[in-house]
């Protein structure tokens, strides 16, 4: 699906909602760390994963809105 599809909007919510989950998911790690158990500390492990895709998700949703913003003042 193409970006030009999605409002600004809509685009603005996806960062907030994925900047909660990385919160969420930043306890959840503690939680993990303290029970210091193998299993765990996987699952730590895969938190962290989850929480450079959903940065890389915001970083890549961020450009499209700057290009947009640019795009605007070039009109």
């Amino acid at each position: 699906m193409s970006h030009e599809t999605i409002t600004t909007e809509e685009m603005l919510r996806d960062i907030t909602d994925t900047e909660h989950e990385i919160a969420t998911m930043e306890r959840e790690i503690q939680g993990f760390r303290l029970l210091g158990d193998r299993w765990s500390q996987m699952r730590a492990d895969a938190r962290m994963t989850g929480i450079q895709q959903r940065r890389e998700f915001i970083a890549k949703v961020q450009a499209i809105l700057d290009e947009r913003e640019e795009a605007s003042h070039e009109q």
